[in-house]
């Protein structure tokens, strides 16, 4: 049990046209039943992610993908 639990996705920035990482940390009054990171997001609708937590206006959907811990750590990990 934890009350956190993270996703990461990597965006390609509209603006600058660079890939960027973002992790983000959704964290729980009270503990939550851990959930394998695939079944956490492997129906996510990007769409309304991204509209719910406000980056549709930073991100455009069809520029973002899910990408796993490892991933996040490998690419964008450093100096956190």
């Amino acid at each position: 049990m934890s009350n956190k639990r993270t996703i990461y996705l990597e965006a390609l920035d509209p603006i600058t046209a660079c890939l960027a990482g973002v992790k983000l940390n959704i964290e729980y009054k009270n503990d939550v039943k851990s959930i394998p990171y695939e079944e956490l997001t492997g129906n996510l609708n990007k769409e309304n992610f991204l509209k719910n937590f406000g980056l549709d206006d930073v991100f455009p959907a069809e520029n973002v993908r899910i990408i796993t811990p490892e991933e996040y750590e490998e690419n964008y990990g450093q100096g956190e």
